[in-house]
């Protein structure tokens, strides 16, 4: 009895945590474990919203435009665990699951622009004040 009440209990948590998880754009999963996504969202409600927003809207991708010259960092690869940072050429289906959050990229005053290795793609990072005002937009536009 006691091991059927067990394995239902596991089984309640595993869906549980499958169903929050589907919440979760999937480029948090690369930094946070579900398990911490779950405790940010009951110690702050709305803030995995937000995280969705920002690593989907936080940045854009432009090309280098030709005889303008645009101040770059060099965009790299931050680990995780170590903080070390290393240079990365960006696929192009990097660029299509590109999470921020892996990166020397972070919102600052003004819009921020990094160069994508030997690539002609500039990655511009929004500044915090515009990352804000879209993300308000977004809350507005969920309430409609």
């Amino acid at each position: 009895m006691k091991t059927k009440t067990n394995y239902l209990a596991l089984f309640a948590l595993i869906f549980t945590i499958g169903l929050n998880a589907q919440n979760y754009d999937q480029r948090l999963l690369q930094v946070y474990s579900a398990e911490r996504l779950q405790q940010i969202e009951q110690n702050a409600p709305g803030s995995i919203d937000y995280l969705n927003f920002y690593v989907r809207n936080s940045y854009q991708f432009i090309e280098r435009p030709e005889g303008k010259e645009i101040e770059t960092k060099e965009l790299r690869f931050v680990n995780i665990q170590t903080g070390a940072e290393m240079s990365f050429d960006l696929t192009e289906a990097d660029l299509r699951n590109f999470n921020p959050m892996l990166f020397n990229c972070r919102p600052g005053e003004n819009h921020t622009y990094y160069s994508i290795g030997s690539s002609n793609k500039i990655l511009m990072m929004l500044s915090q004040k515009e990352i804000e005002r879209r993300y308000k937009l977004h809350i507005e536009q969920q309430k409609l």
